[in-house]
């Protein structure tokens, strides 16, 4: 994401920009996904029917 940020070149930064409003969902999304990491294991052994220790 990082090269396409600067490939875009300098109308990238303005905040009515369609592309910087996309940089900044792509950005949440992903520490979203960073946040539920730790869960991943849990619902992994309820999908699968493991054991499940809480």
């Amino acid at each position: 994401m990082g090269a396409v940020w600067h490939a875009a070149g300098a109308s990238a930064i303005f905040v009515s920009g369609p592309f910087e409003r996309r940089f900044r969902d792509i950005h949440a999304v992903m520490q979203q996904i960073r946040a539920h990491a730790p869960q991943f294991e849990f619902v992994g052994q309820v999908l699968l029917g493991g054991p499940v220790s809480i």
